[in-house]
Parts: C-alpha cells; structure tokens; sequence
C-alpha cells in the first residue's frame, strides 16, 4: 500500500493547475459522491488530480486517489484498500 501512497503523492505534485477542464466549474464538488464518465484519455484523472492538489495541496492526508487498474488491486478487496486507508 505504501507504493500506492507514492504513487498517487507523485501524480498529484506533477500535475499542472494553470489549465482547468470545462467539467471543473460544473460539478457540485461538495456533493458526497461524483460520478465523471467518459472515455479514456479524456482528462477525468487529470481533473481529480487537480482537484486534489487545489484543494488539499501537494501532500494530503485526508484524500488519496488510486486508480483501480493498479496490480494492488488484483489481491486486495477496494473494501480492504479502505479499511486499510482509514487507519
């Protein structure tokens, strides 16, 4: 899990601010939950990432973002993954 915490601590210090996607100014960020679809490629990670470093700065403690394509996830529960962040 500790890989993960690096991995997600790099992507948010290396992503730029200076450019927002159009999405940014039409979501309800303080909602508990947000769906974003669309195709790869489309910039959904990018403005979460944004959001995150907007928001929390470059070393937060109260969000983490892990994409479910990482090879964590082919043993680990998202349940577990959770518990596992919660403390």
């Amino acid at each position: 899990m500790e890989k993960l915490f690096q991995i997600f601590s790099s992507r948010v210090q290396a992503v730029e601010t200076s450019f927002r996607r159009y999405l940014w100014y039409d979501i309800e960020w303080k909602n508990s939950l947000i769906a974003i679809t669309g195709a790869r490629g489309t910039g959904k990670t990018i403005l979460l990432l944004q959001y995150i470093k907007e928001t929390f700065g470059n070393n937060p403690g109260e969000v983490f973002y892990a994409s479910r394509d990482n090879l964590y996830f082919t043993k680990a529960t998202l349940f577990f993954f959770a518990a596992a962040f919660a403390r």
